[in-house]
């Protein structure tokens, strides 16, 4: 089984404050000031003008993609959340969990067994937006195809996810 937690780090709390008492502050600006006053008038009481542009800074507390101590807390979390659960012997068998960021891997022979993984991911990371799960012999992780339709062997295919590295560099480097 594949699945994507949607929204991951947004489910990641910040801490208050960091060690040095400092907060996690955002600077918004443009459109989006506008955006947000639309939506709730009472920001417009704590909107600044710099250089001639509406700006509104707020303090962050849960994780945003693209924020560095975002990318690390949401490990810590999941790796905690894991600690417990994955990459252990269940039902006599192994089970393995690999994850990057907020897709997962999930392997054990019985079916069963990953349905009840599956089961715990959803009631821990489905509070913003539904896991998106993928069960079955053919997947798509991490720029890999992955094909398990042969019993003693599995296919990866990254031709597709190497051309799209090949387009995204300038031809002089090929």
């Amino acid at each position: 089984m594949t699945c994507d937690i949607p929204n991951a780090f947004v489910q990641t709390d910040l801490n208050e404050c960091d060690l040095d008492g400092h907060k996690t502050i955002m600077k918004i600006r443009g459109p989006l000031v506008d955006i947000l006053i639309e939506m709730d008038s009472e920001y417009e009481n704590f909107v600044v003008t710099r250089d001639n542009e509406a700006v509104l800074y707020v303090h962050v507390l849960k994780a945003l993609y693209g924020m560095l101590v975002s990318a690390m807390l949401f490990y810590k979390k999941r790796k905690n959340d894991l600690m417990d659960i994955a990459n252990k012997i269940v039902r006599g068998r192994q089970m393995t969990v690999s994850w990057r960021e907020y897709d997962l891997k999930v392997s054990h022979i019985d079916p069963k067994a990953v349905g009840d993984f599956l089961m715990w991911i959803k009631m821990r990371y489905r509070c913003i937006g539904e896991v998106k799960i993928t069960r079955g012999k053919y997947h798509e992780y991490l720029g890999m195809k992955l094909d398990y339709s042969q019993a003693v062997s599995i296919k990866i295919d990254m031709v597709d996810y190497l051309k799209t590295m090949v387009e995204s560099f300038p031809s002089k480097y090929f």
